[in-house]
Formats: C-alpha cells, sequence, structure tokens
C-alpha cells in the first residue's frame, strides 16, 4: 500500500487520487507508520487499543469514505451515533482522537498536511469528560490488610508487592528474578496482553523502588532458590497474563471478605495515597510512582 500511495502523491493529478482514497486506507497505513517510525513509534499495547477502536467504531462508520470529506460534520456526525451507543465520554474523545490523528497523517512530498483541518470543538458537541465522575476505584489500608490475610502463594506475593511499591500491574508481572537485588526493584520492562514483553511506560518508569524489609523478605521465601525467570511465572517459565491472575485470583479475594471487585491498578492508587499522606518528599514519592505519568 505504501507503493500506491506514494504513487499517488507526485503530481496536482496523483495529489487529487490521493485525497479520494477512503478513511479506512490511510487509518491502516497511519498505523504502520506509527508503529514502524524512527521517531517515538508507538508501544504494541498503544497499537493493539487504537486498531481495536479503527476496527470497532472507526471504520464501521466512515471506513468508506474519502479522507477528504472527514471533517467537522463527519466528525459530529459521528459523535452523534456513538453517544447513542452511551459509550463513556472518554471512550468517545479516545476515537475521536484516533481520526483526527489519521488526517493529520496525510502529506504531501514536503511534508506539509494535505488536509489542515481547523477542529471546531462547539460544533462537534462531543461530551466532555467530567474528572469527578471518573470512576478511579482504590484500596484502604484495611481493605489491603484483609486481601494480605485472606490470601496465599502467588497472588499474596503480588497483591503485598503492588500495595507496598504502587508498580503497574504490566511492570510487576514483568519483573525477573535479576530485577530484585533482595532490597529494591530495578523497573526495566513490562508485559501486556499474552505475555509480550515492551519497555515501560514512560521514560521515567525506567526507576529503582525501595521496598521494606518485610515486604522484601516475604518476596525473597516467594522466589525461593531461584535465580533466573519471571518472578511471577506460570509453569512453562512464562510470564502470568494480568487477565488470568485477575480474573482467577484477585477478583474473587474481595468477595470473600466483603469488598467491592477492584482491579491491579486499585493497589497503586493507594500506594500514592499512602506516600502523600505520609507526607514523603514529593520527589521521592514521582520517582517511586512515576507519578509524571498519570496515575
Amino acid at each position: 500500500m505504501q507503493a500506491e500511495l506514494a504513487t499517488v502523491n507526485q503530481n496536482p493529478v496523483a495529489r487529487s487520487a490521493r485525497l479520494a482514497a477512503t478513511f479506512r486506507m490511510f487509518s491502516k497505513q497511519w498505523l504502520e507508520d506509527c508503529e514502524q517510525r524512527k521517531r517515538k513509534p508507538i508501544k504494541p499495547s498503544v497499537a493493539r487499543d487504537w486498531r481495536s477502536i479503527l476496527k470497532n467504531h472507526r471504520n464501521p462508520l466512515i471506513g468508506e469514505i474519502p479522507l477528504s470529506d472527514v471533517g467537522n460534520r463527519t466528525m459530529k456526525s459521528v459523535v452523534e451515533k456513538l453517544s447513542k451507543k452511551e459509550l463513556a465520554p472518554a471512550t468517545i474523545k479516545n476515537i475521536c482522537l484516533v481520526v483526527k490523528l489519521v488526517v493529520a497523517s496525510a502529506v504531501d512530498d514536503d511534508g506539509n498536511q494535505l488536509i489542515p483541518i481547523k477542529w471546531n470543538s462547539r460544533f462537534i458537541d462531543a461530551p466532555q469528560v467530567d474528572p469527578t465522575k471518573q470512576r478511579k476505584p482504590s484500596f484502604t489500608s484495611a481493605e489491603v490488610e484483609k486481601i494480605i490475610q485472606t490470601s496465599t502463594g502467588r497472588i499474596q506475593a503480588l497483591c503485598l508487592l503492588l500495595a507496598a511499591s504502587g508498580l503497574r500491574i504490566g511492570e510487576a508481572i514483568g519483573m525477573e528474578c535479576q530485577h530484585f537485588d533482595g532490597l529494591s526493584l530495578h523497573i526495566e520492562q513490562a508485559v501486556w496482553g499474552k505475555g509480550q514483553v515492551q519497555s515501560p511506560k514512560t521514560r521515567n518508569a525506567y526507576r529503582v523502588v525501595d521496598l521494606h524489609p518485610d515486604v522484601a523478605g516475604l518476596l525473597k521465601r516467594y522466589i525461593g532458590d531461584r535465580k533466573t525467570g519471571y518472578i511471577f511465572q506460570t509453569k512453562g517459565r512464562k510470564p502470568v497474563t494480568q487477565a488470568d491472575v485477575l480474573k482467577r485470583e484477585l477478583h474473587p479475594l474481595p468477595a470473600t471478605v466483603g469488598i467491592g471487585k477492584r482491579g491491579f491498578h486499585s493497589f497503586r492508587r493507594f500506594r500514592n495515597t499512602h506516600l502523600r499522606q505520609s507526607r514523603c518528599p514529593s520527589g521521592i514519592q514521582k520517582f517511586w510512582m512515576d507519578t509524571r505519568a498519570r496515575v
């Protein structure tokens, strides 16, 4: 497809033909470019999310529309249809962002945008994201204590580690034995999806997180004599998957102690709140939590 798009971009007639190409064609090329570019290529997890948005929302609605026709009126129509499906405002915002990125990806041989649209937010009338209504569940100290006391084995070690370190779940299940020095954790990679290893979420996510001696001791006992491999691994020595551990091990736990069902990120919010309430120096808190990214 790259050759096809390049061919139609070499003269005014070809330029018109390029603009007549469909949104579906451009979106596919745009996603491939995002994955393969030298400057800030997107992570596999981001590519998966964007591919899902294109497949489930964008292409069914505007996939066959010429890219030159994708403007404010088209976006307004799309927002209306998405709103009728009762999608969350944040979801609609993300879907609209993908459309804008695809349209902006159309450039001429000199790198200039072929469709320099000025998006009119008032005309498009997408629902606004209300931060006060966004669901950000967390655990309390008492709830964390109950979960640790009623759990055993892998899920106990994982929950305690998450609550005591504030790691993202992808960072925790991406930890290998070599990343734990007996006192602290060296965050160098993360796992997403079905065990795919990638770099941490942000540049600042490469960090060293100190552990309380009791937590470090429990983690040592859980690892035992192992020197290599993932700390939390399957029988086949592969990293466990977030979905499996969440469904089979974490979600059943809160119900046994009368706590509402929540996800792994609730431990990270708990840790961030605990550090803030303990008046931990902000520099250390930001370093440990990588809170320069949204918690």
